[in-house]
């Protein structure tokens, strides 16, 4: 399955609409690029080649100079071949996608790729490049996935066998919909299990079972982790 997204460089640029006239070369400009790419390398198809820019130009007299800014096809070499590797800073006539020595992410267990300054989108319109702080960024993750320790105890039972004891969690941020809630055990003293009940966007009850009289606690690592879409 082929999906196109859009890509929009973390570049600031300013022009305005109106072409320059015909008598006057001042003003700002766009271009597109196109061309036919046919390195035979025995390799490589022929390819096409495309790319944008934006330029403002300037006239002194009968001489026009201007700057512009292009944008060309971008790959991003996360899994790439030696055939198509070669050695950083340098040029060179063949078409490669990465450079020599570098390791290649869908091939490494565990592997990080991190990319910053650039803003994927589904489909072929790219909207305004935005940079949104940690405070909101992670407000918006944690609609999908949280993590928190939570606990319950120093409590005494004056009964004892298998009484449930239950207080009730509320979610920093309203998720997307109710998760699925699971349990990674860190301490517990009179209690053998520990479970969720009504979960909602907002937040669950944690359930401990008590087992015997006296003085019980229970604290475990909660994961909200179902409300992917």
């Amino acid at each position: 399955m082929t999906k196109t997204f859009a890509l929009v460089a973390a570049t600031a640029a300013a022009f305005a609409a109106t072409p320059a006239l015909a008598s006057d070369f001042a003003g700002p400009r766009i271009e597109v690029t196109a061309g036919a790419d046919d390195v035979t390398n025995g390799v490589d198809p022929t390819e096409v080649t495309y790319g944008a820019g934006l330029g403002y130009d300037l006239q002194f007299g009968k001489v026009v100079a201007g700057v512009e800014a292009t944008v060309d096809n971008v790959f991003f070499g996360v899994g790439v071949g030696s055939t198509y590797k070669a050695a950083a800073g340098s040029w060179v006539a063949v078409r490669e996608f990465s450079a020599t020595g570098t390791v290649d992410l869908i091939s490494t267990l565990n592997a990080t790729w991190y990319i910053t300054g650039v803003q994927l989108e589904a489909g072929s319109v790219a909207t305004p490049f935005e940079r949104r702080d940690y405070g909101r960024e992670l407000i918006m993750c944690q609609r999908y996935f949280q993590r928190q320790t939570i606990s319950i105890g120093d409590q005494y039972a004056a009964f004892s066998g298998n009484i449930p004891a239950a207080t009730r969690i509320t979610f920093p941020v309203t998720m997307r919909a109710a998760p699925t809630v699971s349990f990674t055990n860190v301490s517990a003293t009179l209690t053998n299990t520990s479970g969720a009940n009504f979960i909602s966007v907002d937040g669950f009850s944690y359930v401990v079972n008590v087992t015997a009289t006296g003085t019980y606690s229970r604290q475990d690592i909660a994961n909200m982790n179902g409300a992917e879409l």
